[in-house]
């Protein structure tokens, strides 16, 4: 797996945002050389013994953190956004009005063919589990859609929701294609096998998404999908 080039990881790096959990974790990501884009989860920042203010660990701010707490990057003329809390919550996001200006802005002028959001939180009612609003963006999910919504050159990536692979993966949400990872550890819906993750192979008009055992060094012999963007349709690929 060290011919990846490009790791996107949607957040809950830690259980509590302690030092130590940090540090264990990149002491297993560092030596694989990954260029990696990380959005922060709940987990990362929210911790019971803390106030309001965001409390971010300084191996974040110097592994995770490109230069604001939300951030863009082009990779292969394709472009990244990652989008992140900006006060700790237990469950939910809150995006302050400087992070919604930003993210409109960008994408209006932005003439990539791919455009990637890196996002902890679902976006409610796409995935099993994103009907409950301790499990999608919060109360601030209809203005983030609003921003999202007529860009068919638009995936947003997401996580939270613990999902096993066997669960479905990707969803349309009116032109919006999302997808949700399976949870690499701590599946709490589906089948319960862990360090499941996906691969995406990203091509001019279409994207290839495959479920990888990452322990087993193999793909699953389930399903995969293929998502025609000019059609703006997903189509599902079962084993023969």
């Amino acid at each position: 797996d060290r011919n990846i080039p490009y790791l996107c990881l949607l957040g809950d790096l830690t259980n509590n945002a302690y030092g130590f959990q940090f540090r264990a974790f990149f002491s297993l990501l560092m030596p694989y050389g990954f260029h990696q884009l990380i959005a922060l989860g709940n987990h990362d920042t929210f911790h019971p013994n803390l106030d309001e203010a965001l409390h971010i660990h300084p191996l974040i701010k110097r592994h995770v953190l490109q230069q604001e707490l939300y951030h863009k990057e082009t990779i292969q003329q394709c472009s990244f956004y990652v989008l992140n809390t900006q006060k700790p919550q237990e469950n939910n996001m809150y995006i302050e009005k400087d992070q919604f200006t930003w993210l409109e802005q960008e994408l209006t002028k932005d003439q990539a063919d791919w455009k990637f959001i890196l996002c902890h939180h679902p976006l409610a009612d796409t995935h099993p589990g994103s009907e409950d609003r301790s499990m999608h963006v919060g109360y601030q999910n209809a203005q983030l859609e609003s921003i999202l919504k007529g860009n068919p050159q638009i995936v947003y990536l997401s996580g939270h929701l613990h999902n096993s692979y066997s669960h479905t993966a990707l969803c349309m949400k009116d032109d919006l294609l999302c997808i949700n990872v399976p949870s690499f550890h701590q599946v709490q819906r589906g089948i319960r096998k862990e360090q499941i993750g996906l691969q995406l192979d990203l091509y001019h008009d279409f994207l290839h998404v495959r479920f990888r055992d990452y322990r087993q060094h193999q793909y699953l012999s389930s399903v995969s999908y293929i998502y025609d963007r000019k059609k703006r349709c997903i189509h599902t690929i079962y084993p023969k």
